[in-house]
């Protein structure tokens, strides 16, 4: 992974927290954690931008590589659903907007039901 992807992969972490960080580390690997931690204890700085940007492309990166072998029936849920849902179980409020440079707002998450 390059340094770049390291140094948003470490934003995306801080921005799980403490415990949503955890569980993402108990998938990876000894150095693949310790880079990570290294990159995240070198962070300073971070704006609510930069955050925002990405969660954004986490969330456009997972969409593209979603597939979904077959549509169900009955109680469909997209992506866009999905991501709400495990925004909502972070404490994120996915249908809220955050500002981008510009003042141009950005959705978390643009379309999806929030879990019940």
């Amino acid at each position: 992974m390059s340094e770049d992807g390291v140094t948003r992969s470490a934003i995306l972490l801080m921005s799980l927290g403490e415990e949503g960080a955890v569980e993402v580390f108990k998938h990876l690997g000894p150095r693949e954690v310790q880079k990570l931690g290294i990159a995240m204890a070198k962070l300073s700085n971070v704006t609510r931008d930069q955050v925002a940007g990405v969660l954004r492309e986490f969330h456009e990166e997972a969409q593209q590589h979603t597939s979904i072998a077959s549509e169900p029936e009955e109680n469909a849920i997209g992506v866009e659903d999905l991501f709400t849902t495990v925004y909502h179980c972070l404490g994120i409020v996915a249908d809220q907007e955050l500002m981008a440079p510009g003042d141009r707002p950005i959705e978390i998450c643009d379309g999806g039901k929030s879990p019940a």
